[in-house]
């Protein structure tokens, strides 16, 4: 087949990958999962290498304690109990758990050190609603990304360095998310790539309320 014959079957698949969305369902979920220490896959098909991660702008995030009662926590059964909110030490389950374990996450038994080995039974995690530095769909698709708990500390001290050294919060900067490919499991680190422009800011802020809406919904 000639070269030009080639390039036009090209330029037509091009065209056809990039029309591609109407005629499939959107994601079932819109949740970021990583794949250990290798990468980052988005719902929509995206793979980052986990040493060169990704860049987008964090428009809010909350807390989240799951407790399985019984069994692995990668199986489908849903957990038995969910705290979802802002407020560390005001969580309490949420009204959809179907076992709560106590009023209070502070009090929970199971969300003490020791309640399942040295660590805890309750997995605790940080969700994080995000959005790309750049894009020209007027309403891209809003990720969740989930701060697994060995890299909470990585996540809160990113959070805390914003607000003393750059004195704004993360929905202020666009941040870039990687892996530790020196471990085996899922490290997730964060770091400052630049401040938003006035702009910018503006846009990502109209967001903020479905951020709340999307955080704040069992998934």
């Amino acid at each position: 087949m000639a070269s030009n014959a080639i390039a036009e079957l090209k330029q037509r698949l091009l065209a056809e990958a990039q029309s591609v969305a109407g005629r499939v369902s959107k994601p079932a979920d819109n949740f970021i999962s990583a794949v250990q220490n290798q990468g980052f896959e988005t719902p929509d098909g995206q793979y980052f290498e986990g040493s060169e991660g990704f860049e987008c702008v964090i428009i809010d995030f909350a807390t989240t304690h799951e407790y399985y009662d019984q069994g692995s926590r990668r199986q489908v059964k849903p957990p038995a109990c969910v705290a979802l909110g802002y407020d560390i030490a005001t969580l309490a389950p949420i009204p959809q758990s179907p076992d709560p374990q106590c009023t209070s996450c502070a009090m929970c038994p199971m969300n003490q050190w020791g309640s399942k080995g040295s660590g805890k039974a309750c997995k605790n995690s940080r969700l994080l609603a995000l959005l790309p530095p750049v894009f020209d769909d007027e309403d891209p698709l809003m990720y969740v990304l989930k701060v697994t708990r060995g890299s909470l500390k990585f996540f809160d001290g990113y959070v805390q360095k914003l607000a003393t050294r750059y004195k704004t919060v993360p929905i202020g900067v666009v941040t870039r998310v990687t892996l530790n490919p020196n471990v085996t499991w899922s490290e997730q680190h964060f770091e400052v790539v630049r401040p938003l422009e006035d702009h910018e800011f503006e846009t990502y802020m109209k967001r903020r309320d479905e951020a709340k809406s999307v955080l704040m919904t069992p998934a």
